[in-house]
């Protein structure tokens, strides 16, 4: 009897851990769904596009209903989950009500751009390993970069501005090779062979021009500073608009 008990109670714990197990798998999918419908309606609204952003959202709030109605109890022990889910439905609703009266599609965005960061940390926290974070963690400094050079000249560039950009560029440098080396599973993407060697040649161009950026910091030429400095987001963009479903939005 003891161990007909001992049996039955170790294939509860087996289908209770394979349970989970397939839970975590399609937690990890549907956030791949997810970012189908978020990085269109962030890319959009960062266009001004105003009809195409109101599209986008639409396909977000569509597909936002159901994720958080499946995952925003789905782990009990973070105490942090269920606030970082009420955090990204305010900034759906707010940035939705931006778009809708057809005001400032810019702010829209930066409203939209928090919920990157959010789910950032939420995978971060629970040891969720996925290869969009890797792209967020660095567009934190390759931004800074952009934005410090962007419409200035060799002659309003500061010796400041200069250095700003080689701290950023040092971290940008040291995140991207995570991505340079990081696996990228394909199957969780649902990507095509020609899609994902799409992707490795956008990593491959990036670092090509990020060492282009390293080379022109060093010559002090700041012309090719400035023009290195804004060239790096470009190809990092389209890379990022891998992962949305614009096809949606047409």
């Amino acid at each position: 009897m003891k161990k007909h008990l001992l049996i039955i109670s170790i294939l509860g714990v087996t289908l209770f851990l394979l349970y989970g197990a397939s839970r975590a798998a399609d937690l990890m999918k549907d956030f791949v769904s997810f970012d189908r419908a978020y990085i269109p309606a962030l890319a959009l609204t960062s266009q001004g596009k105003m009809e195409e952003s109101k599209t986008a959202m639409n396909f977000l709030k569509e597909n936002w209903k159901a994720f958080k109605k499946t995952y925003k109890t789905f782990k009990k022990k973070d105490l942090e989950w269920e606030k970082d889910f009420d955090k990204v439905e305010q900034a759906i609703v707010d940035a939705d009500k931006i778009i809708l009266n057809e005001k400032d599609l810019l702010k829209a965005h930066d409203v939209l751009e928090e919920i990157r960061m959010i789910f950032m940390k939420l995978r971060k926290r629970n040891n969720m390993d996925y290869f969009v974070d890797y792209l967020t963690e660095f567009h934190e400094p390759m931004e800074v970069i952009v934005l410090t050079a962007k419409g200035k000249t060799p002659e309003t560039l500061t010796d400041g501005d200069v250095r700003g950009i080689q701290t950023s560029l040092n971290e940008a440098l040291s995140l991207w090779k995570k991505i340079e080396n990081v696996k990228f599973d394909e199957k969780l993407f649902g990507f095509s062979p020609d899609k994902t060697i799409k992707i490795k040649n956008y990593i491959k161009s990036e670092s090509e021009t990020l060492n282009k950026l390293q080379q022109t910091m060093a010559s002090k030429d700041k012309k090719a500073m400035i023009q290195a400095a804004v060239a790096i987001k470009p190809n990092f963009a389209n890379l990022f608009m891998m992962f949305g479903d614009f096809e949606r939005i047409k």
